[in-house]
C-alpha cells in the first residue's frame, strides 16, 4: 500500500513539474469510459454515429445491448492530472444531462431501480403455476423503448453548445437540480418511491432555467407569468399551458399520480431547455458567421 502512494505521489509530482503544451500542441492522452443505460429509447448505431461525426472529444459508443452505450471521454494532454477527474466527469454529467434533454427520454449510469421487481415469482397454488401480478413500476406511459433518431440527437448536441460554456454558477441553478432528479429516478422502484423528490428537483431545474433565459424574478407570485410567456412559442394553447402548469405547484396536480406529474415536470423541463439550447445557440452561430 505504501508502495501504491508513493508511485502515485510520485505520478502526481511528474505531471505537476510537466510544461503545458503549446497552444495547437495537444494531443490525446486522457481516456475513459462510461456506461450509460437507457430504458426510454432503442439506440441505433447511424444515429450515433451523428453524435461523434459531431462532438469528437466524447463518443457514444454501441454495445451488444438494445439498452446501453458506452461514454468514451478523451482529452488532451494540457488537462493537467489534478483537474482530470473533476473535468471528465462534468463532462459525463452534461452530455447525459443533454442528452435526457434531448429525447426527452432517460438516460443515466446504471440500471434504473424501477426496472426491479420486488418478487422474484409469484405462484397460483391451487393452479400450482406462475402468475405476473403487474406491479413492476414503469417510468413511462407504454413501457415501450422509442427509437433514437437524428433530431433527438441534433437537440442533444444544440443543448451541448449552448450550455457547456456556460460558468458554474450560471450552470448550477439549472443541471444542479436537474442531475439531481435523473439520480432520483435510477434509485426510486418497487421498494421505495422518490416521485415526489424527484418532480421538485424538476421543479427547481425548470424554475433555474427560466430566471437565467426567461426574465424571472425569482418571486414565487411572477412565476406562472414567465411560465407563460416562456412556453407560448412552442406551446400556444393557453388551456394546454395552465393544465401542465398545475404539475409544477408545490401541491402538484391533485388529480394525477406522483408518477405522472414526475414526467410532467420533467417533460416540461426538457421541452424548454431545447427551445432554449436551439435559440442560444443559433444566437451564437449568428454572431459568429455576421
Amino acid at each position: 500500500m505504501v508502495h501504491l502512494e508513493r508511485e502515485a505521489r510520485q505520478i502526481l509530482e511528474a505531471e505537476l513539474a510537466r510544461p503545458e503544451a503549446p497552444t495547437g500542441s495537444a494531443k490525446p492522452r486522457w481516456r475513459a469510459n462510461a456506461t450509460v443505460y437507457t430504458p426510454s429509447h432503442s439506440l441505433r448505431p447511424k444515429v450515433l454515429a451523428r453524435w461523434n461525426d459531431q462532438i469528437e472529444s466524447v463518443q457514444l459508443i454501441r454495445s451488444r445491448n438494445k439498452d446501453q452505450f458506452t461514454l468514451q471521454i478523451t482529452l488532451h494532454d494540457n488537462e493537467p492530472l489534478p483537474s482530470l477527474a473533476g473535468r471528465m466527469i462534468s463532462l459525463a454529467k452534461i452530455v447525459v444531462a443533454c442528452l435526457n434533454i434531448g429525447t426527452i427520454g432517460y438516460f443515466w449510469f446504471e440500471r434504473p431501480g424501477f426496472e426491479q421487481k420486488m418478487f422474484k415469482e409469484v405462484r397460483d397454488l391451487e393452479l400450482n403455476r406462475l402468475i405476473e401480478l403487474g406491479h413492476r413500476k414503469s417510468f413511462w406511459d407504454n413501457d415501450r423503448a422509442v427509437a433514437l433518431t437524428d433530431e433527438h440527437i441534433d437537440n442533444a448536441i444544440h443543448c451541448m453548445m449552448a450550455f457547456a460554456p456556460l460558468p458554474e454558477a450560471e450552470a448550477e441553478p439549472i443541471f444542479q437540480p436537474y442531475l439531481h432528479g435523473l439520480a432520483l429516478i435510477a434509485k426510486s422502484d418497487i421498494f421505495y418511491d422518490f416521485d415526489m423528490l424527484a418532480r421538485r428537483s424538476f421543479v427547481a431545474s425548470l424554475a433555474g432555467a427560466l430566471r437565467r433565459y426567461g426574465g424571472w424574478s425569482g418571486k414565487p407570485e411572477d412565476f406562472e407569468a414567465s411560465f407563460h410567456e416562456g412556453f407560448t412559442p412552442f406551446m400556444p394553447n393557453r388551456e394546454h399551458r395552465d393544465q401542465m402548469l398545475r404539475a409544477l405547484r408545490v401541491e402538484a396536480d391533485p388529480a394525477e399520480t406522483p408518477l405522472a406529474n414526475l414526467r410532467s415536470a420533467k417533460q416540461l423541463t426538457d421541452l424548454y431547455l431545447v427551445h432554449t439550447g436551439r435559440r442560444t445557440w443559433g444566437k451564437i452561430l449568428g454572431s459568429v458567421v455576421n
